[in-house]
């Protein structure tokens, strides 16, 4: 009977670990996960989008949102600035992930919030009370772009700011 070298045993050689690699640098780790304030703040934000779209689906929104009339570009500046800050907040909950979307990068938070603005403003058409309007679409995307991104230096400042500051060193008593 011959033996081959996969019948071996492994020798000393292959049961040595691997050599322990450096700690990532401080700009290669993840950012830190945003405090419970933000993830509050996020879910009080997206509720409250939901009742928006539910007064506006009811056809109560004339009567209700009498404020949006006194901003200038109206219907379109509330679409950028709304949609803008979810995609912000989200960024902010996830850290700044990024996911890839028809081969681009693409954050997370932006990602979920583009697919929900698409499934609102497609669903429109279904409404009596609402319109599709490719102009709202473009003035949310805007938003979620642009808005979106201020994300990052947040975060870099949430982290900064959050990071412990180091340990004093003791003194010692003089006689």
């Amino acid at each position: 009977m011959t033996t081959t070298p996969a019948d071996l045993p492994p020798t000393s050689e292959a049961r040595t670990p691997a050599p322990a690699t450096a700690p990532p640098a401080l700009d290669d780790r993840l950012p830190a996960r945003p405090g419970r304030g933000v993830r509050v703040l996020t879910a009080c934000f997206g509720l409250t989008l939901v009742a928006l779209i539910l007064i506006a689906n009811l056809g109560l929104g004339p009567r209700v949102l009498t404020l949006v009339k006194r901003i200038p570009g109206e219907d379109y500046t509330a679409h950028f600035l709304l949609m803008g800050f979810l995609a912000l907040l989200l960024n902010l909950c996830l850290s700044m992930r990024v996911t890839r979307v028809f081969g681009r990068s693409v954050l997370l938070g932006s990602a979920i919030t583009m697919v929900l603005v698409v499934a609102e403003e497609c669903s429109q058409a279904f409404v009596p009370s609402r319109t599709f309007d490719l102009r709202d679409l473009a003035c949310d995307f805007a938003g979620i772009v642009l808005i979106g991104r201020l994300a990052s230096p947040l975060l870099s400042l949430t982290t900064i700011a959050s990071a412990k500051p180091a340990s004093p060193r003791r003194a010692i008593p003089t006689r």
